[in-house]
């Protein structure tokens, strides 16, 4: 009887189309709402607890480990989670973002420093470097797992937490735990992490890369890359944006396709895979936008508003109100 309702639930779980994802390298716009909400509840303590209980998606996935740890020297911590399905043979690990004024202050003065070698891939910023190293030790012993050898793994994570989502992934390739065709990123809101040099390693090895960025979502623009320089006298004071230069060596420059959902009225199945010119930089996406002082807090606004359309069905995660036994509280408000 076990085996027999262990064979149906694995049956009735397959039938899901979304499952098929996990299988190619086209982007899914069900997916990464609901990886995204995986991305949210990485910054509770208990981490990849209720996830299953609460989302269908996920409801054959344990939590193998889920939990905040230090993660630099100032002892600021970052939330993480790993889940796993035996049936489908899957590991999903999430990342949570910046949480604290310390935290953001590291990052912010981490833009004053020289950028640090990643293990021969390139540079990156060092203070992301310095957070990886950290989470790499609690993250990477589930990969020496002999029952969990040939299962593909998904890499999730929000603002800074796509940023180690990214290292992670590339890891996991150059370290030869996986083959580049079983490791699948999304990330929402990822500022850059390295240079045009490390986003060309990057994105040869971990092809399956998908950076989400809604509206104008400023975050997904810092650190700010180097300009290609303008073509025309400047005859007007208006100030006018320009594309990321491919060819600069030492500039901050993304890897990994961006997926661009611009409509800020809603947030549907409207969304551009940004394929153009500069490559991962593409002018025809979110790079265009002028992002204005004054209107500092509309966009800042754009980095907690991803995937509003599941706060109805969700709105519990959204708001992170349940406690440890995945209770959930204030359900009214």
């Amino acid at each position: 009887m076990y085996f027999l309702t262990i064979f149906l639930l694995k049956c009735n779980f397959l039938s899901g189309r979304i499952v098929d994802f996990y299988l190619t390298k086209y982007y899914n716009h069900r997916l990464a709402g609901l990886l995204y909400l995986l991305a949210l509840d990485s910054y509770k303590d208990n981490s990849g607890v209720c996830i299953p209980k609460f989302v269908e998606l996920f409801k054959l996935y344990s939590c193998y480990r889920g939990k905040r740890v230090i993660c630099d020297k100032k002892r600021n911590t970052c939330g993480f989670s790993i889940l796993i399905n035996k049936f489908t043979k899957k590991i999903i690990i999430s990342l949570s973002g910046t949480v604290g004024i310390l935290q953001q202050f590291r990052e912010g003065t981490s833009l004053l420093k020289k950028l640090k070698d990643f293990h021969g891939m390139g540079l990156v910023n060092n203070y992301f470097a310095e957070i990886h190293e950290y989470l790499w030790k609690n993250i990477k012993d589930v990969f020496d797992e002999p029952h969990y050898k040939n299962f593909k793994v998904i890499v999730t994570g929000h603002s800074l937490g796509g940023a180690m989502a990214a290292l992670i992934g590339l890891r996991i390739q150059f370290e030869e735990i996986r083959k580049s065709s079983d490791i699948f990123l999304y990330t929402f809101g990822e500022p850059r992490v390295g240079t045009h040099t490390f986003a060309i390693h990057f994105d040869k090895r971990v092809p399956n890369c998908w950076r989400v960025v809604y509206a104008t979502d400023f975050v997904a623009h810092i650190p700010s890359c180097k300009k290609v320089r303008p073509t025309r006298l400047k005859l007007s004071r208006k100030r006018v944006n320009l594309p990321c230069d491919p060819h600069s060596l030492n500039g901050y420059y993304h890897h990994g396709t961006e997926v661009w959902y611009p409509n800020t009225k809603t947030f549907r199945n409207f969304y551009r895979i940004c394929l153009g010119y500069p490559r991962n930089e593409d002018f025809n996406c979110s790079d265009h936008v002028n992002f204005r002082i004054h209107k500092y807090s509309y966009h800042r606004g754009h980095h907690s508003q991803y995937f509003l359309d599941l706060y109805k069905t969700y709105p519990h995660i959204f708001k992170a109100n349940y406690d440890k036994t995945c209770k959930i509280y204030n359900k009214m408000e």
